[in-house]
């Protein structure tokens, strides 16, 4: 059965690492040769593009797929809701908004987030979320930022980064499990270990 499943999809069709759900539902961004948010309804094995339009003029501005990952970052909380948030140059300077749907990818709304040149997201339910907004790397001397919403990503609050300013780093990623509790990953430039940053107090401290 499951060889069977496995061979209705090609490549670039079935997503890695997709985010799991109850009753087999799923979310998926795929940027591998392609830019494109697949979903999975309850009790299906079938994906289905649920992409915000604004996906296309991310992949028409930037053709290179190597550095989609970095200008779209997905999350969602349940079979229905998801949040994908997007960075874009208006002109010269980059931009960011969030695209959120409330019914599984059929229609989308947007809204503005803080400006970055790469960002990562977290929900942890249809209220509460954080945003890691990062600056273009610059021998580990990036901006950092992370920030909260209490209304779904409507508005935006700045919190406590991990780490001072100009401190020697590249986060990676941002996971909150509850409304206090998360982890921001990172890498050192050229080195065998990598920084775990977490925080027990909604990203006030970590």
């Amino acid at each position: 059965k499951v060889t069977r499943i496995m061979a209705r999809f090609s490549r670039a069709e079935y997503p890695q690492d997709p985010i799991p759900l109850e009753d087999n539902a799923a979310w998926q961004m795929v940027t591998d040769g392609r830019l494109a948010i697949l979903r999975r309804g309850r009790n299906s094995f079938d994906w289905k593009d649920v992409s915000p339009k604004a996906l296309a003029g991310v992949a028409k501005a930037d053709p290179d797929d190597s550095i989609w990952s970095d200008l779209v970052d997905l999350s969602a909380v349940d079979a229905n809701e998801a949040w994908v948030a997007i960075v874009a140059k208006k002109g010269d300077q980059p931009a960011g908004w969030i695209e959120h749907t409330t019914d599984g990818g059929k229609h989308w709304q947007e809204s503005v987030t803080p400006v970055a040149s790469s960002v990562k997201l977290s929900f942890v339910n249809s209220r509460c979320g954080f945003l890691l907004a990062l600056g273009s790397p610059a021998a580990g001397l990036m901006d950092k930022a992370v920030y909260g919403s209490a209304d779904g990503g409507v508005h935006w609050r700045q919190l406590t980064g991990p780490g001072a300013k100009g401190q020697s780093f590249y986060p990676t990623g941002i996971c909150f499990r509850t409304p206090q509790e998360g982890w921001i990953t990172a890498t050192y430039h050229g080195a065998p270990d990598a920084p775990l940053f977490h925080t027990l107090d909604g990203g006030q401290s970590w």
